[in-house]
């Protein structure tokens, strides 16, 4: 920016005095106005994706199912996001765990039944909580053992936090169950239950990114 005098008319032109009264500002270089800043585009989400949880195994950790008790028959309740899955169903059919040269079998035992369905928007990991209880059938063919249990003993495992992503597979968890309320409260039999996660479906962006690595 420059300034440039403008002359105008004398005050006093009997005296000779015809200095310049006024000055005016005149830009020399004209710059062009800055545009605003354009913001990101919004995130478009391209669907969601489906995720399986299964009870797939259950094994013996510790204790036994009650004071002259050889054998239990136990029923598992799987609690995923607030939803719950009976295991075996509830038609009768139960777990019935035996001993062998005096114990229980130390070895996995397969399950592999579906508890729940878990959708997840893309782009938005999605937690949920799984918990796990377990109760044992009380049959009259237990006798004496029977009577004295006087109820249905039952306990239940801690909650645990899974957290599930598009795309991405979550590591199996474990958790471990106990028998330790009813009847006469002798019952300590603790089991361990693992669960395993898969995706069933894929939304648009985690298709595109399949056919890409392929």
């Amino acid at each position: 920016m420059t300034e440039q005098p403008k002359r105008e008319d004398c005050k006093y032109p009997e005296q000779g005095d015809c200095r310049c009264c006024c000055v005016v500002v005149c830009p020399c270089h004209h710059q062009p106005p800055v545009p605003p800043p354009v913001p990101p585009p919004a995130p478009v989400s391209c669907g969601s994706c489906v995720f399986e949880v299964r009870l797939q195994r259950i094994r013996y950790k510790d204790g036994s199912p009650g004071w002259a008790d050889n054998w239990a028959e136990l029923a598992f309740t799987a609690h995923v996001d607030g939803n719950m899955c009976n295991y075996p169903a509830t038609n009768g059919a139960f777990i019935r765990l035996g001993k062998r040269a005096g114990d229980y079998w130390p070895g996995w035992m397969p399950v592999n039944h579906r508890v729940g369905i878990v959708e997840v928007p893309c782009e938005c990991p999605r937690t949920i909580d799984i918990m796990t209880e377990m109760s044992e059938h009380p049959v009259k063919d237990k006798g004496l053992a029977a009577l004295l249990e006087g109820g249905c003993p039952w306990g239940a495992s801690d909650v645990t936090p899974v957290v599930l992503r598009c795309g991405v597979k979550p590591a199996p968890i474990t958790q471990e169950v106990e028998l330790q309320f009813g009847g006469n409260r002798t019952e300590d039999l603790k089991m361990e239950v693992e669960y395993r996660f898969s995706q069933v479906t894929a939304c648009t962006c985690c298709r595109g990114k399949e056919r890409a690595e392929k």
